[in-house]
């Protein structure tokens, strides 16, 4: 029986926790077994990524930030970007990637869902402890505004939960989001502040901007840990919104999808 409320949904996650934890141990050793890297594999890959970003921006199109500032802003954006790649990768595939698993035993497939957001998570977390070691080696500025960072930082990846439990869902019905989101994935990020400031978007067109959500997201992320003087009242009411009105309908898709998942499984 589908859940018939957002309570009953995380409910039963919380019920089905020890599986959760399970399945991501055992994906995640998958993931990375005869490698030699191991683990350091989801640093290097947005290290790379990084590397690539700031040979473009500083060296290439002599950018006139200073280097140190502009390898803090690019090392940020990925770094915090890659929860919602993660989340593609993880996340999206986790429900007909167990398919055997939902056709063998009672389980609600959103609890699959918790289980790739939470190795997202996981995955995730060494770029973004990795980004506050080069922010104190580097004298990132400090201030009162970091004190927002875990409330942008909880609002991030909600939005993030969100856009997983969308995706999840739809996928199980339509294989084709596996080779397309990838590139919506490169669309939204060059749409967003990720590897420039908001600064740079033409201010007439600034609000509009902001009515996607990764920009703001983003936006508030540049004003709470780089200083960036972008008011932070209408990018914060814009993903709460985002956030809100997301998962409700997000829920309401994933209710209204459930019964015939395992048909086309």
């Amino acid at each position: 029986m589908v859940p018939q409320t957002l309570m009953g949904l995380y409910a039963e996650i919380w019920r089905r926790r020890d599986l959760v934890r399970h399945l991501v141990r055992s994906q995640q050793q998958a993931s990375i077994h005869r490698t030699a890297l191991g683990n350091l594999w989801f640093a290097l890959v947005p290290l790379s990524q990084i590397a690539i970003f700031y040979f473009l921006v500083v060296v290439i199109f002599s950018s006139g930030a200073s280097p140190a500032a502009a390898f803090l802003l690019i090392c940020m954006g990925v770094m915090h970007y890659m929860v919602l790649n993660n989340v593609s990768s993880y996340v999206q595939p986790s429900i007909y990637n167990e398919a055997s698993l939902l056709l063998q035993i009672k389980l609600e497939p959103v609890v699959l869902v918790a289980a790739g957001f939470l190795r997202t998570l996981k995955v995730s977390g060494f770029g973004i402890a990795l980004f506050f070691v080069f922010f104190v080696v580097l004298g990132g500025p400090v201030s009162w505004r970091l004190l927002a960072y875990p409330l942008v930082l909880a609002l991030w990846l909600a939005l993030c939960w969100v856009i997983g439990l969308w995706l999840a869902t739809a996928a199980v019905y339509l294989r084709d989001l596996e080779r397309l989101s990838p590139i919506l994935l490169q669309v939204v990020m060059y749409l967003s502040p990720v590897i420039y400031t908001f600064e740079m978007f033409p201010s007439a067109y600034r609000d509009f901007f902001l009515l996607n959500p990764v920009a703001s997201a983003f936006a508030l992320l540049q004003w709470c840990l780089l200083g960036h003087g972008v008011s932070p009242a209408l990018p914060l009411a814009i993903v709460v919104a985002w956030v809100l009105v997301g998962g409700w309908f997000g829920h309401a898709f994933y209710r209204r999808a459930r019964p015939g998942m395992t048909k086309v499984l």
